[in-house]
């Protein structure tokens, strides 16, 4: 890396050389990196300010939270979130790690969520203490949100927190919303039949396929605050002698290839992220039964209907929606010169994120994402602007000073 003099893109680089990609161990011939070293450096970074009281959050083996915090941990008011993951390395690069072109740092996690995390961490340096503030560095939010599931188990309640602001998510804008993410599958049965005789069955393709157009006419129509979107991830069947066993994880089904049978099992997995927390798990599950039944009414044939056997929920995370700008608003206030009130209320398509979880369970909160500038986030060539980064931990800076004591 060409040398730069600010002290935040110098940690940033260094937090950026230490690989925090995770790969599940069963996996053979990888190696594998549980955000452990990563921990350890922001831990030790942490301990050297005597104002922090400090906890490591156990996960797994070698996987560990870093929580932070001034004071009471009952009088935290202002939370600063970062999650210490990146995803794994992609082919495709062609930028070495710690390039600089101009004004652009390339390094895997440099805009998710390094710099920010490298903001929050050199913004410490610049104050001589705090009151009621909390640092939570996390891990697993690329993959399933053990870590933020962690903290939310040890952490239920606290009472006097007003504001959180991730470091992850929406590039110079002050963004307070975020749409959910659900995950289900669910098998049809129908019955099977000699092919050359279609009313000797019912087809549960058939049923699976009015019921995903059905499921997802309904699931659209909730586009208040925020847009949904559905997704068939994966969709399976055919004619089988025994019944399939939920959940089925990352494997699809394998049905054999009968093209002499009426199909009696149909399975589908579904992906929603729901713009609003009236749409429920239970109400999808609904219509996949009320759809069921109007395709079975519309069978000709007076046999035994076509039914949902089984339904698994993979996960429901809820979004959440928590407008709360202006002068009196702390984060909007100090971050001003990063999202110069160019604010995103909505979050359009972008992802979930599971500050999500913290904005559910802790409803008293203004819940913000904001981050620096960068670009091909999980992808080749990922990038940090230097300047906005700088300008982050400026602001940073700022609101923390807002806490001294």
């Amino acid at each position: 890396m060409h040398h730069i003099q600010d002290s935040v893109i110098t940690l940033l680089d260094n937090l950026c050389k230490i690989p925090s990609y995770w790969i599940p161990s069963e996996t053979p011939n990888t190696k594998e990196h549980n955000e452990q070293e990563i921990a350890d450096f922001i831990l030790e970074f942490l301990s050297t300010f005597p104002f922090l009281t400090i906890e490591k959050q156990q996960i797994s083996p070698g996987r560990y939270n870093v929580f932070a915090y001034s004071g009471d941990v009952q009088d935290i008011s202002l939370l600063i979130v970062g999650h210490m993951d990146t995803v794994r390395p992609s082919h495709g690069w062609t930028m070495p790690p710690g390039t600089i072109i101009e004004d652009n740092y390339y390094n895997l996690g440099a805009t998710d969520t390094k710099d920010g995390i490298a903001a929050t961490l050199d913004a410490l340096r610049k104050v001589s203490s705090l009151s009621h503030v909390g640092f939570l560095f996390y891990v697993d939010e690329e993959y399933y949100f053990k870590g933020m599931e962690q903290f939310a188990k040890t952490h239920p309640s606290l009472p006097n927190l007003s504001y959180i602001l991730s470091t992850c998510g929406a590039r110079t804008k002050y963004q307070d919303g975020c749409r959910g993410c659900y995950e289900f599958e669910f098998v049809i049965t129908g019955i099977s039949g000699h092919a050359a005789r279609s009313a000797s069955g019912r087809n549960a393709i058939d049923a699976m396929q009015y019921v995903c157009q059905t499921l997802k006419d309904y699931a659209l129509s909730y586009n208040t605050p925020y847009i949904t979107s559905f997704n068939i991830a994966a969709m399976s069947g055919g004619s089988l002698d025994k019944p399939i066993s939920l959940p089925t994880q990352k494997n699809t089904p394998s049905f054999p290839a009968n093209g002499n049978k009426i199909p009696n099992t149909a399975w589908a997995k579904i992906d929603i992220r729901p713009g609003t927390s009236d749409l429920t798990i239970e109400h999808l599950k609904h219509v996949i039964e009320t759809s069921l039944e109007e395709w079975n009414i519309r069978s000709s044939e007076p046999k035994e209907p076509a039914y949902l056997s089984q339904f698994h929920t993979s996960f429901a995370y809820p979004g959440y929606s928590s407008k709360h700008h202006g002068t009196d608003n702390p984060i909007f206030s100090a971050f001003a010169p990063i999202h110069a009130n160019s604010d995103k209320h909505d979050p359009g398509e972008s992802g979930y994120l599971d500050v999500a979880i913290l904005a559910a369970l802790y409803p008293q909160t203004t819940c913000v994402l904001m981050a620096p500038l960068g670009g091909n986030a999980h992808k080749p060539d990922e990038w940090t602007s230097i300047s906005s980064t700088i300008t982050y931990r400026d602001c940073m800076v700022d609101l923390l000073k807002r806490f001294q004591i």
